[in-house]
């Protein structure tokens, strides 16, 4: 279950913040493009069955 937090910070600290999230944001994108290069090859092997390629999108378009 995902929740919400709020919380406040000072404001010289909202630089260092939003460069972490970015970094982690960048991070989970260039994760999800590689598993996405991986279904696209398994499409390929799969001959006509694409189950596996399937579970493996569902997962990327999940995680974005």
């Amino acid at each position: 279950m995902r929740v919400r937090i709020g919380y406040g910070m000072e404001t010289e600290d909202i630089p260092e913040l939003a460069k972490n999230l970015g970094a982690q944001a960048y991070l989970e994108i260039k994760e999800a493009c590689e598993s996405l290069k991986k279904a696209i090859d398994n499409i390929e092997e799969s001959e006509k069955d694409f189950t596996l390629v399937l579970l493996m999108l569902e997962k990327i378009r999940r995680k974005l």
